[in-house]
């Protein structure tokens, strides 16, 4: 079995080319306190882990410890992995905590190393944080899986198709609550791509059913998958 050889340096407390890594947990002042007592009795006892980027040091793993000598103003060693072991990075942090797809979307648009992979992120990052829809759903509607998102392996596919179902799902919202949940999100897609599909049309029956008194259907938050089925039908069982 052969082994890496890192090199190792060292990281001072005022050096201002240190980075945390999106996705990474929060520093915990508690735990920081407690590393705090046992540097100043025992000294710095271990190195933490970080990778080169460009001119900046991003800290893969002991960001509390670093933020406790830090506070101290100690030194302390760091062993530097190369920008190619971005799996070894997230493997490391996930094995810690378990992670959410948040984490992964921040990780893998700041830290990829390719820069097609790191763009599609931020993308879908920016995506996320301007409409009301979660990662769950948005990879559902650019036909992604959850398991390829994880792996970095996320990418746009279709941009125009997946910010049209995404503008008309945020027509749709205000009608039927649940419309942002991935099970429907993959009926309704799949019901955009059709060519007699009319969005002015279905938002007026959406605004119609409303009204009603007695519909056909309840357009509640209680709507399961088997419902959307029968949703999508009387909706558009006369869209031509």
């Amino acid at each position: 079995m052969q082994t890496k050889t890192w090199n190792i340096i060292e990281i001072g407390p005022h050096d201002e080319n240190i980075r945390f890594i999106g996705g990474n947990r929060s520093v915990d002042p508690k735990i920081v306190k407690k590393l705090k007592a046992s540097m100043t009795e025992h000294g710095v006892l271990s190195a933490i882990t970080v990778m080169k980027k460009r001119k900046n040091f991003h800290i893969v793993d002991g960001q509390h410890r670093y933020t406790a000598a830090k506070e101290l103003e100690y030194s302390m060693p760091a062993i530097v992995i190369s920008n190619g072991d971005v799996e070894a990075i997230k493997d490391m942090n996930t094995i810690q905590k378990s992670w959410s797809l948040t984490n992964f979307a921040d990780f893998y648009a700041e830290m990829s190393p390719e820069e097609s992979t790191q763009e599609a992120y931020v993308e879908l990052k920016e995506t996320q944080e301007t409409t009301t829809l979660n990662y769950s759903a948005l990879l559902h509607i650019h036909g992604s899986t959850i398991g390829r998102f994880k792996k970095g392996l996320f990418v746009i596919k279709d941009r125009e198709f997946a910010d049209k179902v995404i503008s008309h799902i945020q027509d749709i919202l205000p009608y039927v609550p649940f419309a942002d949940l991935a099970r429907f999100i993959d009926a309704y897609a799949r019901m955009v791509k059709h060519e007699s599909y009319n969005h002015e049309h279905m938002l007026h029956k959406l605004e119609v059913y409303t009204g009603l008194e007695n519909p056909p259907i309840d357009i509640d938050k209680k709507a399961n998958p088997a419902g959307y089925g029968r949703l999508m039908v009387i909706l558009c069982k006369d869209i031509q």
